[in-house]
């Protein structure tokens, strides 16, 4: 009985975390909102690594 309860709570604790992280995240994209040259720099830099990745041999960099 004990190690039950022991684990529904690590269990609250650890979706307690991922929640307030996920929440967390989402006001720093609202506040991202902004700082939108910011934003795109990131998300650009985030595709040409993903692009340069999958196409290694035939990705030319503009």
């Amino acid at each position: 009985m004990r190690i039950n309860n022991l684990l529904v709570l690590t269990f609250i604790v650890v979706a307690s975390k991922i929640f307030f992280g996920l929440l967390k995240k989402r006001n720093e994209l609202k506040f991202a909102k902004y700082s939108a040259p910011l934003l795109l720099e990131s998300k650009w830099s985030a595709f040409y690594f993903l692009v340069k990745k999958v196409n290694s041999n035939r990705f030319i960099p503009l």
